[in-house]
């Protein structure tokens, strides 16, 4: 499950910098190259900002997810031992 979330995560990140790229390539108001440049660069730090906190929410979320699923394997393991001991 975490794998295709994943894999689904970086898959939207790479079609949002391409509409960016394409966004910046049609705009008219863009004088020379180091505007262009300047853009570029702005957009794609702001992306990468954007998709490492996207990413790092991510991976908590699966970190709680494993240790709410491990806690609850704890609970049943001891519940069935005092099950088992009973008998």
């Amino acid at each position: 499950m975490f794998f295709r979330e994943k894999k689904d995560l970086e898959l939207s990140q790479v079609r949002q910098n391409i509409e960016d790229s394409k966004r910046l390539g049609s705009e008219k108001n863009i004088r020379n190259k180091s505007d262009l440049d300047r853009r570029v660069r702005e957009l794609k730090s702001n992306n990468t900002k954007k998709f490492v906190e996207e990413r790092k929410r991510q991976l908590m979320k699966h970190e709680r997810e494993v240790n709410n699923l491990t806690n609850s394997h704890e609970i049943q393991k001891t519940t069935l031992l005092t099950e088992i001991d009973k008998v």
